[in-house]
Parts: C-alpha cells; structure tokens; sequence
C-alpha cells in the first residue's frame, strides 16, 4: 500500500545511506571488466554553494558514467577537489576580508586548508545530494600529498627534459594579488576611454603621438614609425624629445608601426603591451621600468613618483594640458587585459619565473587536438584558436601562498638549482632540510629554498595520471591512462584541457584521455 504523500526527502536519505553502505559505486581493482575511466572535473573549493552550471555539466557525465555500468563497464569514477590557488585564495581574503600581503605565510596556509575542510565536506554532501555516483574511496585533494608529490615528479621530469626553464622576463603582473599570471588567466574588458595626442619635439619641431597611456611617457625608451611612411622618413637617426621629462630618445623604424593608428608615430614604453616587448628586445633598446608590483610609479616618473598609474595618468594628462602639449583627445572603445580573478588591470613586469615551453611545439600539439575525440566536435575549433594565439611560454610560478610547492633549492653564490631524490617527494623547500649540504658546482653552503608556489593548472592538468596513483593494484593502475572520457566545461578548454594535452604529450608522447565531452553554450 502506498502511502498518501511520497516523503521524497526521506527516500533520498534511505538511498543515500543504501548506496553507501553497499558500495554501489565502489571500483572494483580485480574485476575483470573492461574499465571506463573518467578524469572526473575537481571543483574549486572557492564558494559554499552549487550552481546550475554544475548540475548541467555533472549530469552529463553522469549520464555517460551510468550507460557504461549499465553496459557491463568496471567505471573508475573518482572526484577530486581542486582546492589550492587562486580560487581558494581568493575565496578566503574576502571571506576574513584580508589580504595575503598582511599576513604571515603560515597564518594565512592555515586559514586556506581550513576552508579547505569545510568546503570539501559541503561540496561531497552537495554532490551526494544531487545523486553523482562517484567512488568517494577514490578522491583527492589538489594540496594533498598524492597530488603534491605527482605535480612534483612532473616538473622535475620536464626540468631534466629541458622543457621547464627559469628566466627573467617582462611578465604578465597583478598588482592586486601581487603575483605573475599566464596568458589564460586574463580576461578581456571593453572600456571606454581616450586617445591622447601629445606634442613630442623632434630638432625644435612638433609631431603629435597618440596613446591611451600618457603614465607611461616617462617609461617611453624610443619614438617608432613604419619606414613606408612619407611623413616621417626624415627622422631617421634623429631623436625625440619626451613631453614633461625632458630626455630624449632614439626614432626607429619598424614595418609593424600601423601608418593609418593615430598619426602614425609610435611611442614605445616599458612595458606598454607586447609589441612594445618585442620592439625593445629587437632593436636591444635599454628599458625603463616605470611602473613597479604595487602598480605605482618608481622614481623614474619623478614628480610623480608613488602615485598608482590611474592617478598619474590624471595627473599626467592634467600637466600636459596645462603646458599645451595635449593637443587633442578622441573617445575610443579599448580592450583592457584584466586578471580574471581579481578584474586589475594588468602591467608587465620583469621578473624571474618558471617558464613549461610551449611556443615550440605548437604544431604537435594542433596535431595531438586532431587525435583526439571532441564532443561535440566543433569544440576542437576553440582549442586550435587557442593554440595558435599563444603568444608566451606557460609561466607557471605564482608568488602566491597557497599552492603546491616547488622541490627547488638554489645555490645563492652560483645559482645552482638543486633538485631532490624522487624518493623524498613531496617536499617543501621552505620547511624540509635541504638534500645537500653543499652547491655541487661550487661547493657554497649558502642554499636557499624555492618559495613561489605553482600555478593552480601546473598540478590540475596532472589529474589524467594523477588518479592512477588512488589505485594500488599495478596490473589495474596501467589500464586507467589515457583515461576514457575527461567531461568538462568549454571556457577551460584554453587551461585545463590544453595544459592537461601539453602535460601527457611530455611525459608519455600520448593523449591524456580518448574523448573529451564539453558543456556550456561556447
């Protein structure tokens, strides 16, 4: 007889406890089945709540997951929670409302892994909720040790590769989360703004250069012209006179310079935005960095040492109309690169990071894109854009906190790098004791540990082999990669996918997964 009103909220309870308790979904390591492994997408631990994108793209995974059981597969179905980085972070500076700068290293760690602990429990009983059928024997943590000493072994595998390097560079900088950033963590804002025209004096005469970034005068290092362009080929050898600082610079010529942008004169600044990299790197000008990490401006800007840019671009743009060198100002609609996570502005900055090689092998990695099985398909498009428009190597390093560790010492006298024994891994440099005693190039007892953290996608895009390490059967954990399916959502095709395909294409010469299902409306 069935009762009057279905208590929905009871049954679920009973189902919930059943499933558990019998291990439904539990993966069998000595079954005989063909596996089906799933590189099931670790949510961010970075809110309390679900949302509707969530359901949406879990359940189609799960659809996929329960047709296999259903078609006699042993489905590997872990889940794992990617709970270091940014989005952890972020999630606790604006929780406790601080910021990591004003805070001790340990304090502000501690803090993140107890967020850590309490979204993970919210997250697993919302997932049970909702009916996912992962094995929840099988699940890991993106700051656990397995996955601390996996992304480890992995950057000393490409470091002994050569793949992974350290150099100084002018780099991609949040002033805001005062930390380098890669190409995919900016996001692209449409702002309304003006292009300035300011009068330069060139042998006692004025020519005008527009540029929506009038702060940066006092780090302009040289005045650029397309030699195609009539107007200015009588400027060759001479030098350019900067407004409000008085120094001069040298003219060049460049067949990038857009005759038909402004007036056609170019002014080239440290660090304005990549062509300006590229100018100065090529034609070996010296730079002037002007803008430093706080985003204020060095001593370089003189009087207006200190102020944040936008304020010395006010202040800037002020004096140039007072003197009656701003000749003129047009609204535009400008791109600004901003940091995703935090929507600053971003400025290039040179520092000295840790760099995966990728601009080298873009052509095996559209090909490694052929290969593999997208569904739907025409979502193999955006990951070609993406590899074609890349236009740095991945940086990996972040002067975060809050992340895995890098297992890096350094020689202060010679620079050394010291690596430890893969045995020992995880390690943390800042705590653990170093592996020698001395550099073995120069014999210094002076090392110092690595304390930048890896971006959050250097240890996320391990996940593919990185699930292998929760099986301890070894006949079982080869047949878990290249897993089956990885499910995921079409805006992290550019991170977690692409950097996922770069990883395994280092290290094994393989895919990570056979098919890639992506949700969303991209």
């Amino acid at each position: 007889m069935f009762p009057k009103k279905y208590k929905f909220l009871e049954r679920e309870d009973f189902w919930k406890k059943y499933w558990e308790k019998n291990k439904i979904y539990k993966f069998d390591e000595k079954s005989k089945k063909p596996i089906y492994s799933v590189d099931t997408p670790p949510p961010y631990v970075s809110a309390t709540h679900l949302h509707s994108g969530h359901i949406m793209s879990y359940s189609q995974a799960e659809f996929v997951v329960r047709y296999k059981r259903m078609k006699g597969f042993n489905v590997y179905y872990p889940m794992g929670f990617d709970d270091n980085g940014f989005p952890t972070e972020r999630f606790v500076e604006k929780k406790y409302n601080i910021n990591k700068a004003k805070i001790s290293r340990s304090d502000f760690i501690n803090l993140c892994l107890k967020e850590t602990k309490i979204g993970s429990k919210n997250y697993r009983d919302l997932w049970t909720n909702l009916g996912i059928s992962v094995d929840w024997s099988k699940s890991y943590s993106t700051i656990g040790k397995i996955c601390q000493r996996v992304s480890q072994w992995s950057f000393i595998d490409l470091y002994k590769k050569k793949k992974v390097y350290r150099k100084s560079e002018p780099m991609l900088w949040c002033s805001y989360c005062q930390t380098a950033l890669s190409q995919a963590d900016m996001e692209d804002k449409e702002i309304s703004t003006f292009l300035n025209y300011i009068n330069f004096s060139i042998d006692g005469k004025d020519y005008l250069i527009a540029t929506t970034r009038p702060e940066l005068l006092p780090a302009c290092v040289s005045v650029f012209a397309n030699p195609d362009d009539s107007r200015y080929k009588n400027l060759k050898g001479k030098k350019a006179t900067i407004p409000l600082f008085n120094y001069k610079v040298p003219i060049h010529f460049s067949k990038s310079v857009d005759p038909k942008f402004g007036t056609g004169l170019m002014m080239v600044c440290t660090w304005g935005d990549v062509e300006d990299i590229k100018k100065i790197k090529d034609f070996k000008i010296k730079p002037r960095q002007v803008i430093d990490k706080k985003g204020c401006i060095t001593k370089l800007g003189e009087k207006y040492k200190g102020l944040k840019a936008e304020d010395a671009r006010k202040k800037i743009i002020k004096d140039l109309r007072e003197k009656g060198l701003l000749i003129k100002q047009e609204q535009i609609k400008h791109v600004l690169n901003t940091h995703e996570r935090c929507d600053t502005p971003v400025e290039f900055i040179t520092t000295k990071q840790w760099f995966i090689d990728v601009l080298n092998i873009k052509k095996e990695l559209i090909e490694k894109g052929k290969k593999l099985n997208w569904y739907p398909r025409y979502m193999r498009t955006r990951y070609n854009n993406w590899v074609k428009g890349l236009k740095w190597d991945w940086c990996i390093s972040r002067q975060r906190y809050y992340g895995v560790p890098f297992p890096v010492w350094y020689c202060k006298a010679c620079g050394e790098v010291i690596l430890p024994k893969e045995k020992d891994l995880p390690v943390d440099p800042s705590e653990d004791k170093v592996p020698l005693n001395t550099c073995p190039k120069c014999n210094s007892k002076d090392i110092i540990p690595e304390l930048d953290v890896m971006d959050t996608w250097a240890t996320s895009s391990c996940t593919p082999f990185m699930i292998c390490e929760l099986i301890k059967d070894k006949k079982t954990k080869k047949k878990i990669f290249p897993n089956s399916l990885r499910p995921q959502a079409f805006e992290i095709i550019r991170t977690w996918l692409f950097y996922s395909i770069v990883k395994a294409h280092y290290h094994f010469d393989k895919l990570p997964f056979e098919d890639a299902m992506i949700s969303g409306h991209g």
